[in-house]
């Protein structure tokens, strides 16, 4: 059967969305980005789920050397085009760009890193548990998740809601308020290793690690 092409939700925002993020929330919204990406090691596969205009590729780059290799899943073509002017074209080869929004369409490979930022915050939760259910035979004892995106507090809650209703007329996201992350990484499993606050906890990269279990799966990684 053949899939419907995807409609861009991102079509209008994506040349403004890093001048947007920028102007709005900071320049620390960039460096929660960055946090925790030096834990990445020469030749890491590394899963990056909503990866946008990619402004961290180069820096994914830098850390993976010429052996490690990036799957980039992102549903906007538009981010996708941008995403790929990050990656010099000697370079590019290491990167598989995946266009869908269909969790399902990841490769069977288990990844030492995952990156998602500024993801979750759009998906419903049907979604997010999706998320987690195909990420699941999808990891190993050592698999780092490195996260980061907003949360509500008591002294952001005009511009929390003047970003969502945005996002919403512009993007056309069904949420109208946050995910509870925390309850979802909980439920599936992982543990907080390590986290950064930013601007009194509006948002926060928090780095994450499957709590010991036992970990039955055919998958084997392609390292």
């Amino acid at each position: 059967m053949r899939k419907e092409p995807l409609r861009d939700h991102y079509l209008l925002l994506a040349p403004f969305y890093e001048f947007i993020s920028k102007k709005v929330i900071g320049s620390d919204f960039q460096q929660s980005k960055r946090t925790f990406l030096d834990q990445i090691q020469k030749g890491d596969t590394v899963l990056v789920l909503g990866g946008g205009t990619g402004t961290i590729l180069p820096l994914i780059m830098e850390q993976i050397g010429e052996s490690g290799r990036v799957i980039y899943l992102e549903a906007s073509g538009t981010m996708i085009q941008r995403s790929r002017q990050q990656v010099d074209l000697p370079f590019s080869r290491q990167v598989q760009w995946i266009h869908s929004s269909r969790f399902e369409d990841l490769p069977l490979i288990k990844p030492d890193v995952i990156i998602s930022h500024y993801f979750l915050d759009v998906l419903p939760d049907e979604s997010i548990d999706r998320l987690f259910q195909e990420i699941e035979g999808r990891i190993h004892s050592q698999t780092d998740w490195i996260f980061a995106d907003f949360f509500p507090t008591a002294n952001r809650k005009g511009l929390l809601w003047g970003m969502i209703t945005l996002f919403r007329l512009f993007t056309r996201h069904p949420r109208k308020d946050l995910p509870d992350y925390l309850s979802f990484f909980r439920k599936w499993g992982w543990e907080k290793v390590d986290f950064v606050p930013f601007q009194q906890g509006f948002f926060q990269a928090i780095r994450y690690r499957p709590a010991p279990r036992s970990i039955n799966s055919p998958i084997t990684s392609l390292k």
